[in-house]
């Protein structure tokens, strides 16, 4: 249900919204209503439903929709071509500088936002397919087939959507895993008609050479290879913040997707001088490690066998005052021990501050222990 995923997410933030207004007219405590709808959003919808003892009364209302209002492509639509946006005719635009695009009436906005939403693929909004159809003002295919090809595609994997289905045989995907990433994890199979990018085999992504470096979705210009953890916001929702890898100390850049607050996914930077463009799986897809409840976001002193958290200044202070005592015993007595996630200037940093001033040469790095 990739497709059916964009309308069902519309409509339960069209009933967050409605519960956030009634609430505020009611004069509710608009933080704690806020704190509900966030609970809300990691809420499994089987489990709040089970919660209410809802899940009989929402099954009878699925039961009672109409087959038209599920389907849309059932005709019960008027078909019409799309209307054309009225331009000022070339002879008039010599002599001024008017707008070109004089707008369409009331009557007729309103028949366009009417007609029904064909396109529910995840990659609306941001489908180079769909941008030139719009830019060309092509609206429907005169050479459609008689033919449809049902392909089967088992792939579980939390990563990557695949929707053969979508698929226009472009081969970026298929040139990039071989030429940039030198992997072959992909490539066409079949012939004719059958054709289509798949793995040796058909295996699944996760059993196969692929790496999960994500350069096959970025390449993608339709909605057949997805970014799930993207798909949780809509493109003109997300906005890009651009910021440093911190797995390693290689200085990769890419954007951080970022939609009511929270990070939703990771796009690549092809203007990076480090990486332009290429990301490994961590950088990719390990965007769930900012919100792990493991994740340590205090400084933290041991007190009698346990671990509580602190400040900065008490526990800058604490290391001083130990590294203090320690380098009392002798040079030999202090080692220091690098990490990979700190950037290059931070090594140097660190690796200045154990030969000068904590006089001595025992630092080593994890990179190559």
């Amino acid at each position: 249900m990739l497709g059916a995923q964009t309308v069902i997410q519309a409509i339960a933030q069209g009933k967050k919204a409605a519960w956030s207004m009634d609430a505020y007219l009611r004069g509710d405590d608009m933080e704690a209503v806020s704190g509900q709808l966030r609970e809300l959003r990691h809420t499994p919808f089987l489990e709040a439903l089970e919660a209410k003892g809802d899940v009989e009364r929402h099954i009878r209302r699925l039961a009672e929709i109409p087959p038209a209002f599920i389907d849309i492509n059932t005709g019960i639509h008027e078909k019409r071509p799309p209307a054309h946006m009225p331009k000022l005719e070339p002879g008039e635009r010599k002599t001024n500088f008017d707008q070109i695009e004089l707008g369409f009436e009331e009557d007729e906005a309103v028949r366009g936002a009417k007609l029904c939403l064909q396109c529910v693929c995840e990659a609306h909004g941001d489908c180079e397919l769909q941008r030139y159809g719009i830019e060309y003002e092509v609206f429907s295919n005169p050479f459609q087939g008689t033919e449809s090809r049902d392909y089967e595609w088992f792939d579980e994997q939390p990563l990557i959507a695949y929707d053969p289905k979508r698929c226009i045989l472009c081969g970026k995907c298929v040139g990039v895993c071989r030429d940039v990433q030198v992997t072959e994890a992909i490539d066409f199979t079949e012939r004719g008609f059958d054709a289509k990018m798949s793995t040796s085999f058909d295996k699944q992504l996760d059993i196969s050479f692929c790496r999960f470096c994500g350069q096959c979705v970025d390449m993608c210009p339709t909605g057949a290879l997805t970014n799930r953890q993207l798909n949780r916001a809509d493109p003109w929702d997300r906005k890009k913040v651009r910021t440093t890898c911190p797995f390693c100390g290689v200085g990769c850049s890419f954007d951080l997707n970022v939609a009511d607050g929270e990070v939703v996914g990771v796009t690549a930077a092809y203007d990076a001088p480090a990486n332009q463009g290429s990301l490994c799986v961590k950088g990719r897809f390990h965007t769930d490690l900012i919100y792990s409840p493991e994740r340590i976001t205090t400084p933290m002193i041991k007190r009698d066998g346990v671990w509580e958290d602190t400040t900065w200044d008490e526990a800058l202070d604490l290391v001083a005052r130990r590294l203090l005592e320690i380098r009392g015993e002798g040079s030999l007595a202090v080692g220091v021990m690098s990490s990979a996630r700190c950037t290059n200037e931070e090594n140097y940093l660190l690796q200045r501050l154990t030969r000068a001033g904590l006089n001595t040469n025992s630092i080593d790095h994890c990179a190559r222990t």
